[in-house]
């Protein structure tokens, strides 16, 4: 099995709700890059007609300097676009002058001015880690951070240019073949095995890729995005338990992740979750990352897990009343300030 098809399996096998989320918290840095004033022809050909579809929705370019560019061969889209519309989190770091995309099982860096991309894994079962070239370095304009659209396809996305169109899709079909190949192999010979059976199983293997492709469009998306937080509620049938504090923050996008869990993105880059609690969804947050500080404490009847560095916490999970809660916030928060938000108190 080579190293591609390991990859593909290492995914295919993670719960759904960890392959669709982003989860790194957001850093203490805002996560929208400065303005920066680029020259024409420094970034490249702006491509004013283009039109970007990711799961089939087409994306909203309006107020940007270009819906996307061409430098030389390479196009180039509007990174902070794209990655929510996949669910990734994306936070700024002014002291590096770099973005950073993350979701739950990688993320990559993109620096200004630096051509090469450093995809780096989370999981301990494969390593994912690898870096890439893609002709073109990461442009910063009038904010807005573009980077080269073959990057999405290193977060195992389908990335297809056509003229002026960009298709972003999730390859669930493959990630779900490959599962089932890896499954298959894994278990023992039925007694009832018979070269039939395997003439059967060759013959579906040699499906003609049209056929793949039909199938693929029957399976269904586990990250689905929701207009408002009732709009989840409707579909979930259950009131979402957003804290008190979070309530009046600015939110930019609404997900329900297999029908299970939601997710509210917040326009400072704030993410929360919430799931009805069991013992698979303890801590719903998706985040593999270690932190210097991982600490829990008690506050009243709830048992707060912080973590983050030093008395700063990025990330909180705890359970109340029957429900899994994360929270990653954009600004770091004293253990003070992280009970009373998850007591809602402030």
């Amino acid at each position: 099995m080579n190293r591609h098809l390991l990859c593909a399996v290492a995914v295919a096998l993670l719960p759904l709700s960890a392959l669709a989320c982003a989860a790194e918290p957001a850093s203490t840095a805002a996560a929208v890059p400065p303005a920066v004033t680029v020259k024409t022809g420094e970034t490249g050909e702006a491509l004013k007609n283009c039109v970007i579809y990711v799961e089939n929705r087409k994306l909203d370019t309006a107020g940007l300097p270009a819906p996307a560019f061409k430098k030389g061969r390479t196009v180039l889209l509007p990174l902070r676009k794209v990655a929510d519309a996949l669910g990734y989190t994306l936070t700024w770091l002014p002291e590096k002058r770099t973005a950073r995309m993350d979701m739950s099982i990688a993320s990559m860096d993109f620096q200004d001015g630096v051509s090469t991309y450093r995809r780096r894994g989370k999981l301990q079962i494969i390593d994912l880690d690898q870096t890439f070239t893609y002709g073109a370095a990461p442009e910063i304009l009038d904010g807005v951070t573009y980077v080269p659209a073959d990057v999405f396809a290193a977060f195992f996305n389908d990335v297809a240019v056509s003229g002026d169109t960009v298709r972003i899709t999730v390859q669930k079909a493959e990630l779900q073949k490959a599962a089932g190949a890896f499954a298959s192999a894994a278990e023992p010979v039925k007694k009832d095995a018979s070269p039939d059976n395997t003439a059967e199983k060759a013959a579906k293997e040699a499906e003609s890729p049209a056929k793949k492709a039909e199938g693929a469009e029957e399976i269904p998306n586990p990250m689905v995005q929701y207009k408002s937080v009732r709009d989840m509620e409707k579909k979930l049938g259950w009131t979402i338990p957003v804290p008190a504090g979070l309530k009046k923050k600015p939110v930019e996008s609404c997900w329900l992740i297999s029908d299970e869990t939601a997710q509210i993105n917040y326009r400072d880059g704030s993410m929360y979750r919430v799931a009805k609690s069991s013992r698979e969804t303890t801590d719903i947050s998706g985040d593999y990352n270690k932190y210097p500080v991982d600490r829990n404490w008690l506050a009243g009847s709830f048992r707060i897990r912080g973590r983050g560095d030093r008395e700063a916490y990025k990330l909180l999970t705890w359970d109340a009343n029957g429900y899994a809660h994360s929270y990653a916030s954009a600004q770091p928060l004293t253990k003070d300030a992280a009970t009373k938000l998850v007591l809602g108190r402030i």
